[in-house]
């Protein structure tokens, strides 16, 4: 039969709707497949202008078939933050300084900032308007290094898991420069030491093959070290004074963060000051001679025993101004 409406004519059978597609795959196999891929084609487009319209988007990105990777958002904004709270943020990454180094506060906006960039490249690159004012690209492959864990059901361990991820960069960079490397506090699951050695190790290495990358680190003295290249850029989210206290004030700026938020963090936790003032020494304040005499003794601002045992720990915890816990 060269055609099976003939044989069924007007009849309906359980099953024929499939028989019939079956029948046509096999008969009309490249005409089908343009005709649904034209359909998905369609559907994603329309998908993509509707969304443009109920978001008001209107920027659409400039991409640019330059050699070296290159990578410009003006006023950039999360997709996913109401845009009435959202703080917008600019970058700049080009073959004469492609890597930045980003500082801030707990809970700045460095995590934010990071993704805000990772989801205006794809939609960029899947032919949608972006959250920005203006944006410039080279098509770009972005690897991103946010949130990595360890895993039990793998049997991976926190640094095998980091050096999967940082070994999968590297690959795509020596196949394509054109790469964009977003890390947020890398090769953390080893000891300070080695981890100090190798994040400056890898930064110059991943900048000397002209992949495009931004590096979030609390380590300031890590940051202020690799600075001195040539080829890196100091940003940090800074916070500011207002009259409820410190507030971060999401907004980037050059440079290196001055003073990080931990003490305000270990002050607003009530952690005992002998173990804050190790932030000024380098180690814990001695302890008070009665203390010594009586291991009992309960350090200044610590939970008594009679507290644990009743219900002042929890309503004290009810009495802090959540606001202050921003760490």
């Amino acid at each position: 039969v060269s055609d099976p409406r003939r044989a069924f004519g007007s009849l309906h059978i359980p099953g024929i709707d499939f028989l019939l597609l079956e029948w046509y795959y096999r008969h009309h196999q490249d005409a089908l497949e343009a005709i649904l891929s034209a359909v998905a084609e369609l559907d994603a487009l329309t998908a993509q202008a509707r969304a443009a319209l109920d978001l008001g988007l209107t920027t659409f990105p400039e991409l640019v078939d330059d050699a070296q990777p290159k990578l410009i958002i003006e006023e950039g904004l999360h997709p996913l933050i109401p845009s009435q709270v959202s703080v917008p943020n600019s970058l700049r990454l080009d073959p004469e300084r492609n890597y930045l180094i980003l500082t801030g506060a707990n809970t700045g906006g460095k995590s934010t900032y990071l993704r805000m960039i990772a989801l205006n490249v794809l939609l960029a690159q899947m032919g949608s308007p972006v959250f920005a004012k203006a944006m410039v690209l080279t098509p770009l492959r972005p690897i991103i290094h946010i949130n990595v864990e360890d895993s039990l059901q793998a049997g991976k361990s926190l640094f095998d898991a980091e050096t999967d991820e940082a070994n999968r960069s590297l690959e795509a960079i020596l196949i394509d420069r054109k790469v964009l490397v977003l890390q947020d506090e890398i090769f953390k699951g080893t000891n300070p030491i080695v981890q100090h050695k190798l994040v400056v190790a890898s930064v110059p290495y991943v900048a000397s093959q002209g992949a495009l990358a931004i590096l979030a680190t609390h380590d300031l003295a890590l940051a202020q070290e690799l600075g001195r290249l040539p080829f890196i850029q100091l940003w940090h989210f800074p916070e500011e004074l207002t009259p409820e206290g410190l507030r971060p004030t999401y907004r980037i700026r050059s440079g290196l963060l001055p003073e990080t938020n931990v003490r305000r963090i270990l002050e607003a936790k009530r952690f005992p000051p002998e173990i804050i003032a190790a932030l000024d020494t380098g180690h814990a304040a001695s302890p008070e001679p009665d203390q010594l005499r009586n291991p009992k003794a309960t350090p200044t601002g610590a939970p008594t025993e009679d507290s644990l045992q009743g219900g002042d720990v929890q309503s004290s915890r009810a009495e802090r101004n959540p606001a202050d816990e921003d760490g």
